[in-house]
């Protein structure tokens, strides 16, 4: 049966058991799953080709995403799709987990009062939000290694467990491509509690520091009664570019949502365990509770109460109304702000959150429930939620420590306790509420804090060029920030600028090692940790990282003495034991690596990897029932460890027992996905155990079928085994195997496809693996070298020249040349005809190599059957097209094409409203113009952009205003004028331009309008000499453009207008949308 999720699921959902497992407890809690319908909008195929990032904007919080694929295609069709919906549910809650939408808690339902305490979505509408594409809001999404990750709109892993105390779980997770992290959420139910606790494991199993954050991202509904409730008395933005007072700041109380008109986000300075919402129209919020020194980020965001706010509801939901996102980060306070987790380190936390009602906007919270207290006039309002049944509890009210109310209760989460307290006098200050138990244990309490006035400190600058900063320590802090939030290649500029200065400096050559040993140069990597150590031989970090450089060259006594030195310091001493075990396994020799692996343990008892490695190791030695002991372990701190339940299955195989079961859970955790099969060998693999990596890649075979990397694994292990006939087999299906979404990313894979080539090496796919990898690991040296190859051993392959292409366009460590570019990419679309990725990356070779604009737009018209199917690129012929003139074309597409923009694209509706402009300005009669005005002013629901507030509006309003004096209608051209002559931006734009005219309008003798202008004539200069301020990440050509631009305005105010004609003249032929980019820019700024 499946149940038909819509507006009215949870009072038409029945709780089936027909299909998947169910748990049943003998008290409240009830786990289960079931296939459920849910309306979806359907999401297109992805262009098949790597999105390689190589620079991060590291303000906007990026990541790369390779070996992942962006999907922008969004269609407008849906589809009524079948999902795995897991369940849990007691008395007093119900939520939903979808493992087929990134493992998120799709909704949450408070039974006692139907008011869905976590955002429950109608329908299924992704949007282009994700560091992928498609994303989908509500609900609980877990962040994890990076904001609105990679896998949120995939299938990731689940499993359904009875825990002995009567709780439910369901745990979902996964382990990552792009940094190789894993991660586990496991949601908990408890009889008799409206608690949901969120247990949380975040693992680093790869050999190298990795950085991360984990933010729990929810969803609840907002409306003008919505109060956001924030413990603290400052905010700030992200990247702590500026602060602000909370909740009132410059006359506005923030707290409510209707009161923040655009996007933004806010998060908590100061320390508190708690924080939540209150929808008073509904009496009912959400509260969130948990280890104020862990979960110690505090965030919202809102879209915002304005059109451009309320557009999303629209974007992101099919009725579901507007929503606000109260966000918990673990480990970290502000976006970005990643954090190093070491090699082998494992981090367990729990948060917990829980729906209140009827007591209003709570003033504290903990695992026990929340407590209110108002003053009002001349009473006092007190409200006590618990989320369990407190039997004969109190509720005590205290003035000044003296006892003025008691009052016995028994409340539970569907009877919380409200009292109203009649003649309020003193001090709030005076006041504690407190709950107790039945032994009179206080559970909670509260006590206003005494208001006061807090100074707003200033925002962090954002960081410039080394060359900027003085001392090694502060370049050297400053490169470290950037590496550990994935800025990788603005940090090596620091540690470079360090080591030109002074080669020995041991930080910066550690550093460096680090990002050769990702770079998978690992004899550059030695050299700069022998110069690290020059200084400071006292730095377990240096041993670590040379025995990692020569366990990749194979150096294995090397490696063993480095990690084993590295013990000897806290950091490093349980990794650096199992570093020694891996390589005493290889060897064969088991007692020694149990020996080590038990060192190990004292340090990183929780490592679930530890324990399998240990029941690995016990198997070798043949003391299988210790060897499941210690499988227990593992899977008791990670429930789908598939390494564990792969070893559990030889177990239950060499004793005769059953495991079928066993092997359906290992099959539905490891998805069908070579990857994770790939990753499961590989465990397998690195110990030297070839034989037992070979039936992992069988049972992918006989799951999945042949895949081109899991044969070049297997040609691999029977290499090892010398099985040299079975070895050319597979290395040579491997070769023929389709390259299509085929996208290697590890580092042992080039050891692998190295050995493939001494069998073959003309095998034009492997060298084309190879580039695919180094580009990965940003080796851009090293991936054209191997594209190079693959190109000259097949050469009608069209997806070789796009990469060489994408490589010469710019990539760390290959030499730029945009024409040798242009060159690889013709190649590919001459090959890939209808291939719309290739065109767009063609075409912006084009623009950069400032080709005729024209010539340009004729390429793109000429196939505008590829151009229809990529909305970015669309949008770049339209806006062509209007920069040349041609309006009626482009306004048929404006007007019935519906544009998916990612976040925060606002450029679709400029070229809009630059369409209708250039329809004003070339019609004869007045009043047809002004028509085509009021059309450039509105915001068609299809372009998916509404205005932001307050919207800029001058520079329509101002031609307006002319128009209508034309048509004799001065009332209406004194109110646009009015409105114009307001609009004033702190840094100067084209508004200073029609703020400008508007005066000097409205009055001749105006001077403010003069000292405008001129203001924006210096911008100018300073755009064209480089000397502005404000434009960071914004493009030189753009800037310079701009500077020209403003030039040119000023020239027309004063009517010079052959200057003026001069210099916009250079700005179009550095920019020919120079004035939808001003506009664009004065907008924001205005906003």
């Amino acid at each position: 049966m499946k149940t038909q999720i819509g507006m009215g699921f949870i009072k038409r959902a029945i709780y089936m058991t027909c299909i998947g497992l169910v748990f049943w407890s003998n008290a409240q809690v009830k786990v289960w799953e079931e296939e459920i319908v849910i309306p979806t909008l359907k999401v297109g195929t992805p262009a098949p080709h790597p999105t390689f990032k190589a620079e991060i904007n590291m303000r906007g919080d990026e990541d790369r995403i390779y070996p992942y694929l962006y999907n922008s295609r969004i269609t407008t069709e849906y589809e009524d799709k079948t999902y795995l919906g897991c369940f849990l549910e007691n008395e007093f809650i119900k939520v939903l987990v979808t493992p087929e939408l990134g493992g998120k808690l799709y909704g949450a339902v408070d039974k006692t009062n139907d008011y869905k305490f976590f955002y429950w979505q109608p329908t299924v509408k992704p949007a282009l939000i994700s560091l992928t594409g498609p994303w989908v809001s509500g609900g609980i999404e877990w962040c994890f290694p990076s904001g609105h990750r990679q896998t949120g709109y995939q299938k990731i892993g689940h499993k359904l467990v009875e825990n002995a105390d009567g709780s439910k779980t369901i745990w979902v997770g996964e382990t990552e491509w792009v940094h190789g992290l894993r991660w586990l959420v496991g949601l908990t139910v408890y009889p008799g509690k409206s608690l949901l606790e969120a247990k949380v494991r975040l693992i680093n199993p790869t050999h190298l520091p990795q950085s991360q954050y984990m933010w729990a991202v929810a969803a609840t509904h907002a409306d003008s009664s919505y109060q956001l409730i924030y413990p603290t008395e400052l905010m700030t933005t992200h990247n702590r570019s500026s602060y602000s007072n909370w909740p009132v700041h410059n006359g506005r109380d923030n707290a409510w949502w209707k009161n923040i008109p655009n996007a933004n986000s806010y998060f908590a300075v100061d320390l508190e365990g708690f924080f939540g919402g209150y929808d008073h129209g509904k009496n009912a919020g959400t509260a969130f509770v948990g280890n104020k020194h862990i979960v110690i980020g505090k965030k919202f965001w809102t879209w915002g109460s304005s059109p451009s706010g309320r557009l999303w509801d629209w974007v992101l939901s099919d009725g579901g109304g507007p929503y606000v996102e109260p966000q918990a980060g673990a480990y970290t306070d502000n976006q970005p702000d990643f954090h190093w987790l070491n090699p082998g380190e494992v981090r367990d936390y729990s948060q917990f959150f829980f729906p209140v009602s009827e007591i209003g906007a709570f003033k504290k919270a903990n695992i026990e429930g929340a407590l209110n207290l108002e003053f009002n006039a001349n009473e006092i309002e007190l409200g006590v939620y618990s989320t369990s049944r407190k039997e004969k509890g109190k509720v005590v009210l205290k003035y000044k420590g003296a006892q003025v109310f008691e009052k016995q209760i028994s409340p539970d989460p569907s009877t919380p306790f409200t009292a109203s307290l009649p003649d309020y006098r003193g001090e709030k200050t005076d006041y504690q509420l407190l709950f107790l138990d039945s032994a009179s244990n206080v559970l909670i309490s509260y006590s206003p804090d005494q208001k006061r006035e807090v100074e707003v400190p200033e925002g962090e600058n954002p960081i410039q060029d080394p060359s900027n900063y003085s001392s090694s320590d502060e370049r050297w802090n400053l490169g470290e920030y950037l590496y550990r939030n994935r800025d990788k290649i603005r940090a090596e500029e620091f540690f470079r600028t360090i080591l030109k200065e002074d080669s020995l400096d041991t930080r910066a050559n550690r550093s460096m090692a680090q990002l050769y040993i990702e770079k998978s140069n690992y004899r550059q990597a030695l050299m700069h940790l022998e110069r690290a150590q020059m200084r400071n031989r006292d730095l377990g970090g240096l041993y670590y990282l040379r025995g990692v450089a020569n366990n990749y060259l194979e150096d294995y006594q090397s490696a063993y003495d480095a990690f084993y030195r590295s013990t000897h310091y806290q950091e490093y001493f349980s990794m650096g034991y199992e570093q020694v075990a891996r390589i005493d396994l290889f060897r064969g020799e088991f007692g020694l690596a149990l020996e080590h692996i038990e060192r190990a343990l004292e340090r990183n008892i929780k490592s679930p990897r530890l324990w399998v490695l240990k029941a690995v190791t016990l198997r070798l030695n043949g003391q299988d029932d210790q060897a499941k002991s210690s499988l227990d372990k593992a899977l008791s701190y990670d429930p789908m460890n598939f390494w564990a339940i792969n070893e559990q299955i030889r177990g239950l195989k060499k004793t005769g027992q059953p495991a079928k079961s066993s092997k359906a859970e290992l099959r539905s955790l490891l998805l069908d996905d070579p990857h994770y099969y790939i990753e499961l060998a590989l465990d397998y693999l690195e110990l030297g155990m070839y034989n037992d990596a070979l039936q992992v890649y069988r049972l992918f075979e006989d799951n999945v079928g042949e895949n081109a990397l899991v044969e070049y694994y297997k040609g691999y292990c029977l290499d090892k085994l010398r099985e040299t006939d079975l070895a050319v087999q597979a290395f040579s299906k491997a070769k023929e195997a389709s390259i299509i979404n085929v996208f290697p990313f590890r580092e042992k894979t080039l050891e692998i496809l190295d050995v493939g080539l001494t069998y073959d090496s003309l095998d034009a796919n492997a060298y084309y693996y190879k580039g695919l990898i180094y580009a990965g690991l940003l080796n851009g040296s090293k991936s054209y070298q191997s594209f190079i190859r693959a190109s000259k051993l097949n050469p009608t392959d069209s997806k070789i020249w796009r990469n060489l292409g994408l490589l010469k366009h710019g990539y760390p460590g290959v030499y730029q040349d945009l024409k040798l570019a242009r060159t690889y990419y013709k190649e590919a679309f001459d090959l890939a005809k209808k291939d719309d990725l290739i065109l767009m990356e063609f075409d912006k070779v084009k623009m950069e190599l400032q080709e005729d604009p024209f010539q340009r737009l004729k390429f793109l018209k000429k196939h505008d059957d590829v151009v229809e199917k990529n909305d970015d690129l669309l949008a770049t012929m339209l806006d062509l097209m209007v920069n040349y003139g041609e309006f009626e074309t482009p306004i048929k597409y404006f007007e019935t094409h519906i544009f998916n923009n990612r976040e925060g694209k606002y450029g679709v509706h400029n070229s809009y409203m630059n369409a209708y402009i250039g329809l004003a300005k070339k019609a004869q009669d007045s009043h047809k113009a002004i028509e085509y005005y009021k059309k450039a002013a509105a915001y068609p629901d299809n372009l998916k952009v509404k205005p932001r507030e307050p919207n800029l509006r001058g520079f329509l309003y101002y031609p307006m205003a002319i128009l209508y004096e034309e048509i004799g209608d001065m009332e209406e051209m004194e109110r646009l004028l009015k409105i114009t002559a307001k609009e004033h931006t702190q840094l100067p734009t084209i508004a200073n331009y029609y703020q400008a005219l508007a005066l000097r309008k409205l009055d001749p003798d105006d001077h403010n309008s003069l000292q405008l202008m001129k203001a924006l004539k210096e911008e100018g200069e300073n755009l064209i000499e480089g000397r502005a301020e404000g434009y960071l990440g914004k493009p030189e050509q753009l800037l310079v453009a701009l500077g020209h631009y403003y030039l040119s305005l000023f020239h027309q105010f004063l009517d010079n207008n052959q200057e003026s004609d001069r210099e916009i003249e250079k700005a179009r032929k550095l920019l020919l949308t120079i004035e939808q980019e001003a506009i664009k820019l004065a907008q924001k700024e205005f906003s």
